[in-house]
């Protein structure tokens, strides 16, 4: 066994523990910014909806809102602007805007966790083969496919991360 075993076991024993530590981090990065990103869409939908919307409408798009329904929020208010007015157009550009922030971020959210615990529970279970796996002469190839996969996972961390800093303006259309 030796020091392909050792190798194997320093390796799955460190990555485990270090990719915890890191995506719990940042989730708990990417929990505060989705506050702040949601308490802006909630700031912004109540002042479209004090610019004027019949009684109506604003709880029907008070309720979409409490729901979490940007989108439903979104065609309700649309649904009674019948003259240009430029402040309810910037108000409706932002929220969009905002959604599609929020969106993006917690799409490269799941794609961090998914690729995360996946290495961790693999390396878990490689862990408790390592003396099959040096056996087997499979060590190098899976070594190898560990660190490529670890690679990944940084990757997926500074996409989510990008998500995160990104200005919410550039996902204004």
């Amino acid at each position: 066994m030796g020091d392909a075993a050792s190798t194997l076991y320093y390796t799955f024993s460190t990555i485990a523990q270090s990719l915890a530590a890191a995506i719990a981090l940042l989730a708990t990065f990417v929990l505060y910014r989705v506050q702040a990103l949601n308490g802006e869409i909630e700031r912004r939908s109540d002042a479209l909806l004090d610019l004027g919307f019949e009684t109506g409408v604003r709880t029907k798009a008070q309720d979409a809102r409490v729901r979490g329904d940007v989108r439903g929020f979104l065609e309700i208010t649309s649904a009674q602007i019948t003259t240009p007015n430029e402040r309810v157009d910037y108000a409706r550009r932002r929220l969009k805007a905002l959604f599609r922030h929020e969106t993006s971020l917690m799409r490269a959210f799941w794609v961090s966790v998914v690729v995360t615990v996946a290495l961790i529970a693999a390396s878990v279970v490689g862990l408790s083969r390592v003396p099959e796996i040096c056996e087997a002469g499979l060590d190098a190839v899976l070594l190898d496919a560990t660190l490529w996969w670890f690679i990944a996972c940084l990757l997926s961390y500074a996409w989510l991360l990008r998500a995160a800093l990104t200005s919410t303006s550039r996902h204004e259309r």
